[in-house]
């Protein structure tokens, strides 16, 4: 039955709240993961408030030892596991594997009808070893870059000639609305979002199903902006958000464009648009400011470091030896065939 607690030699495995803030926060710092850029403290009051995502975790005398969470979208059809974690000294004890059980019960029982199970991850060594085993299946791969912020995007463009041929003034912010119309037109979006899914902060969201409800969810965390040509297509789409983690300030820019060769110099437009807003906001919170970007690989890596490092005059920021990651999804039965019983 849905909301029992499970009480196994002294851990409590059950839905997280609000009052265990403190807690997971706790853990997480114990664990760091994601090199100072995690943005589990920061959202976790709204993760807890949020109806359609599932907050779990194994506790022992007040103290996390294991969380994990997942959120449902495109109309409750796909599940996206996040935030995954343990304890160092918990670890290969088989208190996550119960965990992970224990909360695919409590989720299975509360949503029956959802049919998938995705992930995003960055493609590391585990991760290749991990599609191996053909669970899950790639639906996409694309460029990650993390670039410390320590220059004013100001004094760059001032400094900077070739900057002045970006087509910065195209850019615009676009509301909801807006975004519905760039979806419902087939023929671009084919083009923005060929394997019909738009990531924004790391969950994909299909681009034909439950488009309203997945654009709210969007826009419940980011704020989006667009180019458009003379004709009013749209070119290219980013979701921007800004993540306050233990590095200090850290702000997600996911871009997606038609394919085109001008995709490169959009790219760019969108950097020195969001460069100059989370400059500013970090300058106004006083903290380091951390710039993440996501892109198609079509786009070459090497181009948008050069952008990055030697025209902005930016830094390397962590992960920087996994330069790609994936999305991945798995039918719920196929995701579920090692989950021990309860």
């Amino acid at each position: 039955m849905s909301g029992k607690k499970l009480e196994i030699d002294g851990v409590t495995y059950r839905r997280a709240t609000l009052a265990d803030h403190r807690a997971v926060t706790e853990l997480s710092n114990d664990v760091n993961p994601y090199e100072g850029l995690d943005y589990l403290e920061y959202f976790f009051p709204k993760y807890i408030s949020q109806g359609n995502r599932h907050c779990y975790l194994a506790e022992k005398n007040g103290k996390a030892l294991a969380y994990m969470q997942n959120i449902l979208v495109d109309g409750g059809l796909t599940a996206i596991g996040q935030a995954g974690r343990s304890a160092p000294d918990v670890q290969h004890k088989g208190i996550y594997k119960t965990l992970f059980a224990y909360f695919e019960r409590e989720v299975n029982a509360m949503n029956p009808h959802y049919e998938r199970v995705s992930y995003t991850a960055y493609l590391s060594d585990f991760q290749k070893k991990f599609l191996k085993k053909a669970i899950y299946k790639v639906v996409d791969t694309r460029f990650v870059r993390a670039y410390k912020m320590n220059t004013s995007p100001t004094t760059t463009i001032a400094d900077n000639d070739s900057i002045q041929n970006i087509p910065v003034k195209e850019v615009k912010q676009i509301n909801m609305q807006e975004m519905l119309e760039i979806l419902c037109d087939l023929s671009t979006k084919q083009k923005l979002f060929p394997k019909d899914s738009f990531i924004s902060l790391w969950m994909p969201f299909s681009t034909s199903i439950a488009i309203q409800s997945n654009i709210k969810q969007i826009y419940d965390d980011s704020t989006v902006y667009a180019t458009f040509d003379k004709n009013g297509r749209c070119t290219s789409v980013i979701s921007a958000t800004i993540i306050h983690c233990p590095y200090g300030l850290r702000y997600d820019v996911n871009f997606y464009g038609t394919g085109g060769s001008a995709d490169l110099q959009l790219l760019k437009a969108h950097i020195l648009i969001q460069a100059k807003l989370a400059w500013d906001y970090s300058i106004e919170h006083n903290r380091k400011a951390i710039m993440k970007i996501f892109w198609p690989t079509e786009i070459p890596l090497e181009m948008v470091d050069d952008f990055a490092l030697n025209v902005m005059g930016w830094d390397k920021g962590p992960f920087w030896q996994y330069p790609q990651y994936i999305s991945a999804v798995a039918d719920k039965e196929k995701a579920q065939v090692t989950t021990s019983k309860l």
